[in-house]
């Protein structure tokens, strides 16, 4: 992907890489879950960069909400999906690298 920029996504209880050039508002946001991988695992989300109106953190958001609340949610959490949100995002730590 020309121009793109990878980030390191770490939640508490996942780490992912994602990518896209946020300067362009028709980017796909593209990730991958097997960051220890040697290949390049990296599969599309139904997102582009104008849809986290080319923010990173609104991105790495879509990417997890993407994965369903199977993935981001205790099992048994009767919260809402944006509190649970709310809550994973505030934990998560994202890093150019």
């Amino acid at each position: 992907m020309k121009n793109a920029t990878t980030y390191r996504v770490t939640l508490p209880f996942a780490t992912f890489r994602l990518r896209a050039d946020f300067d362009r508002a028709g980017s796909d946001i593209e990730v991958n879950f097997d960051p220890d991988a040697d290949d390049d695992s990296w599969g599309h989300t139904p997102y582009q960069a104008a849809d986290a109106r080319h923010d990173v953190a609104a991105a790495a958001r879509l990417a997890v909400e993407h994965c369903g609340r199977d993935w981001y949610a205790e099992p048994g959490d009767e919260r809402e999906d944006e509190d649970i949100l709310d809550e994973v995002m505030a934990a998560a730590k994202v890093v150019a690298l």
